[in-house]
């Protein structure tokens, strides 16, 4: 048995790394869909595969993670839980293999917590995301024209130059969705009083364009209970934060060896500059 997936969805704001999350919203570091959905193909001899019905199409009701494909090999390799604190953060993840090959809904819902403080909850058709930056915010870097945060990048033209800049002039306009007048970290994260809540159909509405979260206030509401006893029953993926990241800019020297964070390279953010010790090192949090 096979899977080919991804950690993340493309990086679109670099000039040198030309990635596309189109039509979905959003950057690789990101947690719009375009930052966290990404295509996954499974493939092999494995029998149950082989008689499935889904051979040749597409899955189509629910989601998984990336966690889940951890716990899927795990499972079909043998491994079984002992039971514990190490073992929980190990089975953030579940197999839920036999619901993909009957197109059955597998995951009912999913909270990740980023260590900026920002967070997203998927439950059933709805997404709630919570103290989540979005808009332009200058990079001032010779690899980045900008960072358009929560931007819905279209695909690139035959000129980088031109590209950036037609969407640089999108980002002018006085309609383009934006908290970044408001948006701070408070000891080093985002906070909800500052950069607020978004509330999205992503069933109906996969480019997260129609924020519900000023329409449906009984459902805002509800799912932001959700969320908070999710949090505080750590019933999460937690993504190591930019602290953790070691002195090459490649490890999460400091999470813990049961912990699968998903790391920031300091090379992804700060390019050709100075990664360590340079401004752009100190600004993003890498040590």
């Amino acid at each position: 048995l096979g899977i080919v997936s991804s950690d993340n969805g493309g990086s679109a704001w670099n000039f040198n790394s030309p990635g596309n999350n189109y039509p979905l919203r959003g950057n690789k570091n990101e947690i719009f869909e375009g930052g966290v959905r990404v295509q996954s193909m499974i493939w092999g001899t494995y029998p149950p595969l082989l008689s499935s019905r889904m051979i040749g199409h597409t899955y189509s009701a629910g989601f998984v993670s990336i966690f889940d494909w951890h716990a899927t090999f795990a499972e079909l390799g043998g491994w079984t839980t002992a039971g514990g604190a190490e073992d929980d953060h190990i089975n953030n993840g579940v197999n839920y293999l036999g619901d993909i090959l009957e197109n059955r809904t597998a995951r009912p819902e999913l909270l990740f917590v980023s260590g900026s403080g920002s967070a997203f909850l998927l439950n059933g058709t709805y997404k709630l995301l919570e103290a989540v930056p979005y808009g332009p915010e200058s990079m001032n870097r010779p690899n980045l024209a900008t960072k358009l945060r929560g931007h819905a990048w279209p695909v690139r033209g035959a000129s980088t130059e031109l590209y950036f800049a037609s969407q640089i002039e999108v980002a002018s306009s006085a309609s383009y969705p934006s908290n970044e007048a408001t948006c701070r970290k408070q000891n080093g994260k985002y906070t909800v009083d500052s950069c607020g809540r978004l509330l999205f159909d992503i069933e109906a509405d996969p480019e997260e364009s129609t924020d519900l979260s000023g329409s449906d206030v009984e459902l805002l509401n509800q799912l932001i209970d959700r969320l908070q006893r999710a949090k505080a029953s750590s019933a999460g993926l937690v993504m190591a934060p930019d602290s953790d990241i070691g002195p090459d800019g490649t490890s999460c020297a400091s999470a813990p060896s049961w912990d699968i964070p998903t790391c920031v390279r300091a090379t992804d953010v700060c390019q050709n500059e100075d990664v360590v010790g340079g401004s752009c090192a100190e600004e993003y949090g890498f040590r």
